[in-house]
């Protein structure tokens, strides 16, 4: 039972990608392009990814990633494809007649079609819109268009650049913005004769995909900090409006604080203990966090004085600075240890939820 668990948390953590490819042979090696081509199909289907495609002339670089998933294949499990349409009249029909499915890619799990009504330029926009991240090889126009189009909708794309065609004009173009997100230098140009070549364009996709979702991730942290401390500020100004800066305002301020420290020393344990990387958007997502628990559980500890007939208006200064250091340690205990038990608590059920969908 702890087993199969342990496997359904694994497959909900890895994130199964929808990634389309793009592109074609311009002017390149044929057996080269080819061989590169289905070595980036087999660490596709290696990687669990959903393959969007479309076209399948002996040119398209979709042809020959189909083929080097469809190679990759064993009895359990098949790598699913997303065909897109409209296509070029009669370029399509591998991908959308079950006799030549059957004949060439028989270990693929075809489903149904992304379908639009327009041009071809059209179904490559709906596909790119549908999928997390577009794979660009070799091509012309079209392969071009995409990455405008991605760049533009703030859709993450990799250009491959060793294959040539417009994808090598892209790639060169975004080298140092890939240098400057951190990219491992393997993954920035990998070389179609490096035995990792396919691992390395796929592994290149997934950062991309990770990139943009952190840097949504930090968007929404900031925007949650913000309304966290929007909604607080006016709730304790609203109670507390005849004296902001009374002896029970400057407990709860306390403790707030001290939940901020907690969190600043939950991060620093994880760092040098755990060799966590801090990333900032959980950072921020914590400190929201901790504030709200923080004023929570320092309203719980106030009122609860009164069982023993505290007057938190008739202490000194003295008293109250004492208390302030005790509010001072239960907001560190909040943040370090409560807090990030609840954002695991928060973790599980969206897992749970996640796997409810499925």
């Amino acid at each position: 039972m702890a087993g199969d668990k342990d496997t359904v948390r694994a497959r909900v953590r890895k994130y199964m990608a929808k990634i389309l490819v793009v592109g074609s042979r311009k002017a390149h090696d044929a057996a080269e392009f080819k061989d590169a081509c289905r070595a980036i199909g087999t660490a596709l289907a290696r990687a669990g990814h959903t393959i969007v495609a479309s076209g399948c002339g002996n040119d398209d670089a979709e042809t020959w990633v189909l083929d080097g998933a469809n190679s990759a294949q064993t009895s359990d499990r098949k790598t699913k494809i997303i065909p897109f349409t409209p296509a070029v009249p009669g370029t399509q029909d591998l991908l959308t007649q079950a006799p030549g499915l059957s004949a060439r890619w028989a270990g693929l799990l075809f489903l149904p079609a992304f379908r639009t009504k327009g041009p071809w330029a059209v179904g490559q926009a709906v596909a790119l819109i549908r999928s997390d991240v577009a794979l660009l090889i070799g091509g012309g126009v079209l392969t071009a268009n995409v990455g405008s189009l991605a760049l533009e909708l703030e859709k993450p794309y990799y250009a491959v650049g060793a294959l040539g065609g417009a994808a090598q004009t892209l790639a060169a173009e975004d080298l140092a913005k890939h240098r400057t997100m951190g990219m491992a230098g393997a993954l920035v140009d990998p070389a179609p004769n490096n035995g990792d070549f396919g691992e390395n364009v796929v592994k290149a996709c997934e950062f991309l995909i990770r990139h943009r979702k952190e840097r949504t991730a930090l968007r929404d942290s900031v925007i949650l900090l913000l309304l966290t401390i929007l909604i607080l500020g006016g709730l304790i100004g609203f109670l507390f409006r005849h004296d902001l800066f009374g002896n029970e305002p400057r407990l709860l301020y306390t403790t707030c604080l001290g939940a901020f420290a907690g969190v600043v020393l939950s991060f620093l344990i994880g760092h040098v203990i755990r060799k966590e990387t801090p990333r900032m958007s959980a950072v921020i997502g914590q400190v929201a966090l901790a504030c709200f628990l923080g004023i929570l559980y320092g309203f719980f500890t106030v009122h609860a004085g009164s069982f023993y007939d505290l007057k938190l208006d008739k202490l000194n200064s003295e008293e109250v600075d004492s208390l302030g250091r005790n509010m001072a340690l239960v907001g560190i205990g909040v943040g370090a240890l409560l807090g990030p038990a609840s954002k695991q608590v928060l973790e599980e059920l969206g897992r749970a939820a996640h796997l409810k969908a499925e």
